[in-house]
């Protein structure tokens, strides 16, 4: 399940000890990627006035084990990394 809320941790105000390192260098860079953050229950609505479907979204265990796992690649995923899939409306 979710340990906090991404949204807090996008504004810098819920930032565990494991991330909080990641979470410095991407603030000092201004990292555009990182504007805000989404509840994933919200997701499909916020893809939706985009025009977007969202086909799937999956948490960081799910990632670990579809994608890293599978090409043998050894890299951290952290609990508040997400990955959606999505595609335009027909």
């Amino acid at each position: 399940g979710m340990g906090f809320d991404r949204g807090l941790f996008i504004e810098g105000k819920n930032i565990h000890d494991g991330i909080k390192v990641m979470y410095k260098y991407m603030r000092k860079k201004n990292n555009p990627l990182w504007i805000f953050g989404l509840d994933p229950t919200d997701m499909g609505d916020y893809l939706s006035k985009y025009s977007f479907s969202l086909i799937e979204d999956i948490g960081s265990e799910e990632v670990r084990e579809r994608y890293m796992k599978l090409v043998n690649l050894d890299l951290d995923v952290f609990e508040i990394e997400r990955m959606a899939l999505a595609e335009v409306k027909k």
